[in-house]
């Protein structure tokens, strides 16, 4: 995906998924979305909160720091980094609903995984989101390094 296409989906898409002239000519019901993008089809319960939340913080986070960095990048020499942190930790004892909240990246980029303290207070992780630890520190230590 390219950044261009991150600009499309917020300023655009979002409001012609969720805009209708009313429910009745929607053929709403129960578990029913109308989207002009996705067709209307039928939903779980947990499947209609999962995709609410993700608009949700598409709409109000992801979305405005997208605006500002492509606002940012205009400038004179401007160099401008992105990145969305999509994995959800296993040992999360929030309802996976959730998905993955702003700002659990931190315990990555810090080194959760390897602190005992934490762990033994929170939640254990999986050899694999250690990994992802290890490449995350190693990213932003090359950031701070080399920008």
């Amino acid at each position: 995906m390219q950044f261009g296409d991150f600009l499309n989906v917020c300023s655009i898409h979002f409001h012609r998924l969720f805009l209708i002239s009313s429910p009745a000519e929607a053929g709403l019901s129960s578990h029913t979305i109308p989207s002009r993008a996705l067709g209307t089809g039928s939903w779980t319960s947990l499947e209609v909160v999962k995709a609410l939340n993700e608009v949700g913080g598409d709409y109000n986070i992801k979305c405005p720091v997208v605006e500002f960095a492509d606002f940012y990048s205009r400038g004179p020499n401007a160099q401008v980094f992105l990145y969305s942190f999509e994995h959800r930790t296993t040992g999360l004892t929030w309802p996976e609903w959730t998905g993955v909240m702003q700002g659990y990246e931190a315990e990555y980029i810090f080194g959760a995984p390897f602190n005992q303290a934490f762990i033994d207070y929170y939640y254990n992780f999986t050899l694999e989101e250690k990994r992802l630890s290890e490449e995350i520190m190693q990213f932003w230590t090359n950031f701070a390094s080399t920008g």
